[in-house]
Protein backbone atom coordinates (compact mmCIF):
# COMPACT_ATOMS: atom_id res chain seq x y z
CA UNK A 1 0.00 0.00 0.00
CA UNK A 2 0.97 3.85 -0.57
CA UNK A 3 0.56 6.46 1.84
CA UNK A 4 0.52 10.57 0.84
CA UNK A 5 1.78 12.80 3.07
CA UNK A 6 1.81 16.54 1.86
CA UNK A 7 2.82 19.78 3.00
CA UNK A 8 3.06 23.24 1.03
CA UNK A 9 2.71 21.38 -2.23
CA UNK A 10 5.39 19.05 -1.36
CA UNK A 11 3.99 15.47 -1.99
CA UNK A 12 5.98 12.67 -0.66
CA UNK A 13 4.26 9.12 -1.90
CA UNK A 14 5.43 5.87 0.84
CA UNK A 15 5.09 2.68 1.60
CA UNK A 16 5.89 -0.95 0.74
CA UNK A 17 6.14 -2.18 -2.38
CA UNK A 18 7.90 -4.64 -5.10
CA UNK A 19 11.20 -3.10 -6.81
CA UNK A 20 9.78 -1.18 -10.04
CA UNK A 21 6.56 -1.97 -9.15
CA UNK A 22 4.11 -0.14 -12.17
CA UNK A 23 1.88 1.17 -8.70
CA UNK A 24 4.76 2.93 -7.73
CA UNK A 25 4.98 4.64 -10.87
CA UNK A 26 1.68 4.97 -11.60
CA UNK A 27 1.26 7.04 -7.70
CA UNK A 28 4.03 9.31 -9.11
CA UNK A 29 2.29 10.11 -12.19
CA UNK A 30 -1.31 11.07 -10.50
CA UNK A 31 0.41 13.08 -7.59
CA UNK A 32 2.05 14.61 -10.74
CA UNK A 33 -0.62 15.75 -12.51
CA UNK A 34 -2.73 16.86 -9.41
CA UNK A 35 -3.15 20.35 -9.47
CA UNK A 36 -0.87 22.27 -7.05
CA UNK A 37 1.68 19.40 -6.37
CA UNK A 38 5.03 21.20 -6.86
CA UNK A 39 6.97 18.57 -5.87
CA UNK A 40 6.72 14.36 -5.91
CA UNK A 41 9.45 12.07 -3.85
CA UNK A 42 8.80 8.87 -3.06
CA UNK A 43 10.28 6.49 0.15
CA UNK A 44 9.69 2.65 -1.18
CA UNK A 45 10.84 -0.14 1.27
CA UNK A 46 10.75 -4.06 -0.39
CA UNK A 47 9.56 -4.88 2.54
CA UNK A 48 8.05 -4.65 6.18
CA UNK A 49 8.74 -7.67 7.83
CA UNK A 50 6.98 -6.44 10.96
CA UNK A 51 4.07 -4.22 10.71
CA UNK A 52 2.94 -4.70 14.62
CA UNK A 53 6.78 -4.06 15.48
CA UNK A 54 6.44 -0.86 13.12
CA UNK A 55 3.65 0.43 14.26
CA UNK A 56 4.61 0.09 18.20
CA UNK A 57 8.08 2.03 17.12
CA UNK A 58 5.91 4.85 15.87
CA UNK A 59 3.92 5.62 19.02
CA UNK A 60 7.23 5.47 20.74
CA UNK A 61 8.65 8.37 18.06
CA UNK A 62 5.13 10.21 19.13
CA UNK A 63 5.68 9.60 22.31
CA UNK A 64 9.38 11.25 22.70
CA UNK A 65 8.22 14.04 20.34
CA UNK A 66 5.60 14.93 22.01
CA UNK A 67 7.54 14.94 25.35
CA UNK A 68 10.35 17.30 23.83
CA UNK A 69 9.40 21.14 25.08
CA UNK A 70 11.17 22.00 21.61
CA UNK A 71 8.98 20.52 19.63
CA UNK A 72 5.18 20.76 18.12
CA UNK A 73 4.88 17.31 17.74
CA UNK A 74 1.69 17.94 15.29
CA UNK A 75 3.78 19.96 12.44
CA UNK A 76 5.41 16.90 11.18
CA UNK A 77 3.86 13.34 10.16
CA UNK A 78 5.91 10.04 11.19
CA UNK A 79 6.02 6.95 9.15
CA UNK A 80 7.95 4.01 9.79
CA UNK A 81 8.50 0.90 7.40
CA UNK A 82 10.59 -1.89 8.38
CA UNK A 83 12.48 0.26 10.95
CA UNK A 84 12.96 2.96 8.34
CA UNK A 85 11.42 6.29 9.60
CA UNK A 86 10.07 8.84 7.60
CA UNK A 87 9.80 12.46 8.12
CA UNK A 88 7.46 15.00 6.86
CA UNK A 89 6.27 18.34 7.55
CA UNK A 90 6.82 22.11 7.96
CA UNK A 91 8.76 23.73 10.78
CA UNK A 92 10.12 27.50 11.76
CA UNK A 93 14.08 26.79 11.53
CA UNK A 94 16.96 24.58 10.21
CA UNK A 95 17.14 23.77 13.93
CA UNK A 96 13.80 22.24 14.58
CA UNK A 97 14.27 20.05 11.63
CA UNK A 98 17.61 18.73 13.76
CA UNK A 99 15.81 18.72 16.99
CA UNK A 100 13.15 16.00 15.06
CA UNK A 101 15.56 14.10 13.45
CA UNK A 102 17.62 13.72 16.68
CA UNK A 103 14.86 12.85 18.91
CA UNK A 104 13.92 9.95 16.11
CA UNK A 105 17.33 8.80 16.07
CA UNK A 106 17.87 8.68 19.49
CA UNK A 107 14.42 6.25 19.52
CA UNK A 108 15.64 2.01 20.10
CA UNK A 109 14.60 0.18 17.02
CA UNK A 110 15.20 3.29 14.34
CA UNK A 111 16.88 1.49 11.50
CA UNK A 112 17.30 5.05 10.02
CA UNK A 113 16.14 8.18 9.66
CA UNK A 114 14.58 10.28 6.10
CA UNK A 115 13.88 13.92 6.43
CA UNK A 116 11.15 15.72 4.15
CA UNK A 117 10.44 18.21 7.18
CA UNK A 118 10.61 21.85 5.21
CA UNK A 119 11.54 25.19 6.60
CA UNK A 120 8.87 27.64 5.95
CA UNK A 121 6.00 29.86 7.01
CA UNK A 122 3.75 27.41 9.29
Amino acid sequence: SISVYCRQGEVVLAGVLPRRSPAGFTAVQIARNTSGVRRVETFYVDAQPDSVGDFELKTKIKSTLIADPRLIAGQVDVGVYGGHVLLVGVVDSWQRVEDFREDVRAVPGVRSVHSYIQVGVI
